[in-house]
């Protein structure tokens, strides 16, 4: 798709089935291409739009964020010579202190989160994509920029390119599922290598992973609480208190879903 002054193609890959509001939305943005996803979670998703890529740079936006209007002005005119990966800045338009308010911000970089990042097309295929075992949001796109930070990307923050993230809205029933999503932490330090390997015997790996679980919540509490910010100290000391209630419950499970990874990754070895 051409816009004045600049070429560009947008790909939008949905796992949901066609619709009638898909269908609707193909005949109101007809420059756009719409493709079916593998329904294999959302890393799985971007390395299909990306195959119907042909750009020398590919940028991504998850599917609750809005770019603001001059996002690809500001991408054009960005010197992407000398990088790798361009990271965008990621802001909550409507942030509330409240622990049923889910704000996911990236104010200063070094997040790399998929919501806002671009890379060049080679750089991306040379290392694989995202990684498509995480089934799930949370994880895949921290493991790739593990992943090629290491290969030495030449990476840089860019705060002109901005992409909004609507608050997400939580009931109780929203707010431990988001909880329970820890599992994608449990995988993520397994495939960058911050834990101990898969090939660990069981009870070795299980008595690390509970006690390195209750030592990092223990951690990310006093830090929490040494950086109060008064415009939302209700809602971390809230969330503190939620997540140390919880922990009888997410321990067990976040060291059976260790376990299944470890398993899972032994098969391949």
């Amino acid at each position: 798709m051409s816009l004045p002054g600049l070429d560009c193609e947008f790909i939008i890959s949905d796992n949901a089935p066609p619709s009638v509001e898909s269908e609707a939305l193909q005949i109101d943005f007809p420059g756009y291409k719409f493709v079916s996803g593998p329904g294999l979670g959302p890393g799985a998703n971007r390395n299909h739009a990306a195959r119907f890529a042909s750009g020398e740079w590919l940028f991504f936006v998850d599917d609750d964020c809005v770019p603001r209007p001059n996002w690809l002005r500001e991408i054009t005119s960005a010197n992407l010579s000398e990088h790798d990966v361009v990271e965008g800045m990621i802001v909550v338009p409507e942030k509330r202190d409240s622990i049923f308010r889910r704000d996911v911000e990236n104010l200063t970089g070094g997040n790399y989160w998929s919501a806002n990042i671009g890379m060049r097309h080679e750089f991306y295929t040379r290392l694989g994509g995202f990684d498509e075992d995480f089934l799930g949001s949370g994880g895949d796109d921290m493991e790739f920029a593990h992943r090629f930070m290491a290969a030495g990307a030449r990476a840089a923050f860019f705060p002109s390119i901005v992409v909004e993230h609507p608050s997400h809205v939580l009931t109780w029933r929203g707010l431990l599922k988001f909880n329970f999503g820890i599992r994608w932490a449990a995988l993520y330090l397994l495939k960058t290598n911050q834990t101990l390997p898969p090939d660990t015997p069981l009870w070795k790996a299980t008595w690390h992973t509970a006690t390195g679980r209750v030592a990092n919540m223990a951690r990310v509490s006093v830090r929490h609480v040494r950086n109060l910010d008064s415009a939302n100290w209700r809602t971390v000391v809230a969330r503190l208190m939620l997540d140390w209630a919880l922990l009888p419950f997410i321990l067990p499970y976040y060291t059976w879903w260790d376990i299944r990874f470890r398993l899972r990754l032994r098969e391949r070895t």
